[in-house]
């Protein structure tokens, strides 16, 4: 066999397994709504921020994600300031993703979910993801 067709057959499957061990994000629908507390260019570093955490969700996919508008972002903003976790600000989002086609670990397989996605961050800084799931 063609040691440079067996090279380049081996590099197609590591690349195939290597995308399949990741949580997939590029075909995500993102809708940022309208928002009195922040800029469309905020409310997307924030959608980008999840997005990035979501990757290390192996085998799973993100279909969409959708800000959760101010007056849960307030509401958050109220709660995680009464328990002492302290940002400058807060953002709420929903999302909707499929989980791996084989179950392992927490996930159910093959299995549509929708949990809520909590960010924070100071001075205007890089958005951080506090809380996920269910919440």
């Amino acid at each position: 066999m063609n040691h440079k067709f067996l090279a380049l057959t081996m590099a197609a499957v590591l690349s195939v397994a290597l995308c399949s061990c990741i949580g997939t994000t590029s075909e995500v629908s993102v809708d940022l709504g309208s928002s009195d507390l922040f800029t469309e260019s905020d409310l997307s570093d924030a959608a980008d921020a999840i997005k990035k955490y979501f990757s290390n969700f192996e085998g799973c996919t993100l279909h969409s994600l959708t800000y959760a508008g101010d007056e849960r972002s307030n509401k958050e903003a109220e709660y995680h300031l009464s328990h002492d976790i302290v940002y400058d600000e807060y953002a709420v989002f929903d999302s909707s993703f499929h989980s791996p086609k084989k179950s392992y670990g927490g996930w159910t397989a093959d299995t549509e979910y929708t949990w809520s996605w909590v960010l924070g961050r100071n001075d205007k800084g890089a958005w951080t993801v506090i809380n996920y799931g269910y919440c």
